[in-house]
């Protein structure tokens, strides 16, 4: 069973095969146990092509293959689906590379989600504007499409559009990437801000070690044999270093 909630952790119990054809195979992901905290901001390490950003779409009902158990959402009482959650504006998500639709504005990209589902306010433009303040960006960057702009910016405009709709649940995929330290700095200090201030709970996948150690509650590392592991809050920098050359080296 996959229980994710606001109001108390996050338990896992998942076991999933990429391909429904190969069911009978052996598991892509196998035990994956974990708890999340409300108002908190779990960081998930490991090397890449180990099913960290496939953990983040079954998460939200959007993978392919086949999984065993449950995943469900609380939400004032009632227990959600991912895609139910997800209609319901509960999740905010930052996929890896740039998620910005090319064709629309700034603005429009911003305006989007709540054009697309009608449970969703319409931020007003002083809510805009407060965030592009906050991210270091100017109103004159609205009237932009995304390929005017260098990826960092369009990271910030994605990050915008996500935290826009208080969603209550963040599930971000590497994204620290392609910002410089001022930007992903007030990044990090602005998520902290918002776990706090709205109860969300926070997933963030990353490879940046010494940034998740900087913004993480907790840690977890999933491992060369998809294995994952919950790490000490307070593991220090060095000894997940370690951990990360020791995983290279028994795939070597």
């Amino acid at each position: 069973m996959l229980l994710v909630t606001g109001d108390s952790m996050l338990q896992a119990n998942l076991k999933f095969y990429y391909h429904r054809k190969h069911c009978h195979s052996h598991p892509f992901l196998e035990n994956i146990s974990f708890s999340l905290q409300p108002s908190a901001i779990t960081c998930l390490l490991g090397l890449s092509g180990v099913g960290k950003t496939t953990l983040i779409r079954i998460l939200l009902g959007l993978t392919g293959g086949k999984f065993d158990g449950n995943i469900e959402y609380l939400c004032d009482g009632d227990l959600l689906g991912p895609i139910e959650a997800r209609k319901r504006g509960l999740i905010g998500v930052i996929s890896q590379g740039n998620t910005l639709v090319p064709w629309l504005t700034v603005k429009d990209n911003l305006l989007l989600p709540a054009r697309m589902n009608s449970k969703l306010s319409v931020p007003s433009q002083y809510q805009i504007s407060e965030y592009l303040k906050t991210f270091n960006l100017t109103s004159a960057v609205l009237s932009h499409f995304p390929d005017t702009l260098s990826f960092g910016m369009m990271q910030r405009v994605a990050v915008i559009r996500t935290l826009l709709y208080r969603p209550r649940y963040l599930l971000l995929d590497e994204i620290f990437t392609g910002l410089d330290t001022v930007n992903a700095e007030q990044l990090a200090v602005t998520l902290r801000q918002y776990v706090l201030d709205y109860g969300a709970s926070c997933l963030i996948v990353t490879h940046d070690i010494s940034r998740a150690l900087d913004i993480g509650d907790s840690f977890l590392y999933l491992n060369t044999v998809r294995k994952l592991i919950q790490l000490d809050n307070d593991i220090s920098e060095d000894k997940l270093r370690h951990l990360m050359r020791e995983d290279i080296v028994s795939v070597a």
